[in-house]
């Protein structure tokens, strides 16, 4: 049985193809079974959160120490996600998962095999006109994304919401471009890979989330011993889509990707760092790296090619994040 999302839950329907008049068919001795075939075709069904893996856009809005608040935006589109796997579980909810990238998990694992698609331009769009159009075009080198999965020269985006190369924590796009509670609506304009296609209100920032222990600053991740960070959450999120939630993360991440990430479901406005997740991360990043305290969501759209539905989804991720720098004392 695959997991359930942490990121939403609940599945996505397809259109329902139409079924032909069989009284039109020109073949008076064709066997009924025929007709009755064509009438009885299962209709396309999306799985929705559990549908193998097609791609993602995200949207991060970022609050550094030095003050300044970034933007950064990626985007990927795979033909196929490659074997042994399409699909990776996602990790387990009110709870710290090991997501290193050999772990088989969502969303930190790639198949070697993987293959891309050129979905043209990526334009992300606030339904209000509020804040500008961000425009998502591909990255020139060979690189990796924000959670350490690798990507070819030209086929994915890393860049900073106002365009061109992210500029870590001397951006200062994410105001402008990444205000909270937010809907955007996504185009892809096409490419001889895939027709132009729009996903209506694919992308919801969520409403920021304020530190209160520990505020901002380092953070001495301490060994052999559970830890509580607390937030204290947004009083509403006000316009926020029915398909997904507001989930509060903690992560560690460092020049080869992500460790752990630790969830809670906005209950008691903490989430818990376990021992063993505070260690491996240790272990792995033994001078350093970056806790990221955030609120995230997750939406998925079916992708379409030129055959039509494929049944592989498109993650449209937004997260508020607090980036911090986490020690090893």
């Amino acid at each position: 049985m695959r997991l359930r999302s942490i990121l939403g839950f609940g599945l996505s329907y397809g259109a329902i193809a139409a079924c032909g008049d069989t009284a039109t068919m020109t073949m008076p001795d064709a066997p009924k079974v025929m007709a009755d075939a064509a009438i009885d075709a299962p209709p396309h069904v999306f799985k929705g959160y559990q549908a193998d893996e097609g791609g993602e856009v995200k949207l991060e809005y970022l609050l550094f120490t030095n003050g300044n608040v970034g933007g950064r935006a990626q985007r990927f589109v795979l033909k196929t996600a490659g074997t042994p796997a399409a699909y990776h579980p996602f990790p387990t909810l009110n709870a710290c998962t090991n997501t290193f990238k050999d772990q088989g998990l969502f969303p930190t694992t790639q198949n070697a095999d993987r293959q891309y698609l050129d979905p043209g331009v990526v334009l992300v769009s606030n339904t209000t006109g509020a804040s500008p159009t961000m425009t998502l075009l591909p990255t020139a080198a060979a690189g990796v994304d924000s959670v350490g999965r690798s990507h070819p020269a030209g086929v994915y985006t890393l860049q900073d919401a106002a365009g061109g190369p992210f500029l870590g924590s001397m951006s200062t796009s994410g105001t402008t471009y990444l205000p909270q509670k937010t809907l955007w609506d996504v185009t892809f304009t096409g490419s001889s890979d895939l027709p132009p296609q729009v996903f209506k209100g694919a992308m919801w920032m969520p409403a920021g989330v304020t530190l209160v222990n520990p505020p901002m600053g380092v953070y001495p991740l301490a060994a052999g011993v559970d830890q509580t960070i607390t937030m204290t959450m947004p009083a509403d999120e006000n316009g926020k889509p029915a398909e997904t939630n507001v989930r509060e993360f903690v992560a560690f991440t460092g020049g080869m990707g992500v460790t752990y990430i630790c969830v809670d479901e906005l209950a008691d406005e903490t989430v818990k760092i376990t021992a063993a997740a505070a260690d491996y991360t240790r272990a792995k990043y033994p001078t350093g790296g970056t806790m990221a305290r955030l609120n995230n969501t997750h939406i998925v759209r079916e992708l379409v090619d030129f055959n039509g539905p494929t049944g592989r989804r498109i993650d449209f991720i937004t997260q508020w994040c607090n980036a911090t720098p986490f020690s090893v004392p």
